[in-house]
């Protein structure tokens, strides 16, 4: 219920379809944030600087072991994505927080 009540939390959003979101639901809207602001080459994908801390793979077992540092480094701590890299709009932001607080849903 927590999530329901906070994916609702801002009008301008149609969280009815992101409220218990997964990885693929609301026409892979996480799927897609991730692979544009985080598997780029300036990023986690190949031959990026960040690849080396892990490598971004389009698939969600393999992201699993890295949720909860993303979830803290993109919204917590915003240091993610770095400078330069495209940036998270406020409606990804929005629905990367409701990802989260549905468990980082499949």
């Amino acid at each position: 219920m927590l999530a329901t009540n906070a994916c609702k939390k801002d009008a301008k959003l149609d969280y009815s379809k992101v409220t218990g979101t997964t990885f693929t639901s609301n026409d892979g809207t996480m799927q897609a944030l991730l692979q544009n602001k985080c598997g780029s080459v300036t990023c986690h994908g190949a031959g990026g600087d960040g690849a080396q801390h892990w490598k971004y793979y389009a698939e969600y077992d393999s992201l699993t072991p890295h949720f909860e540092h993303m979830y803290e480094a993109v919204v917590i701590q915003k240091e993610m994505p770095k400078a330069g890299a495209p940036q998270l709009t406020q409606e990804e932001l929005d629905a990367f927080e409701c990802w989260e607080q549905a468990g980082f849903s499949e």
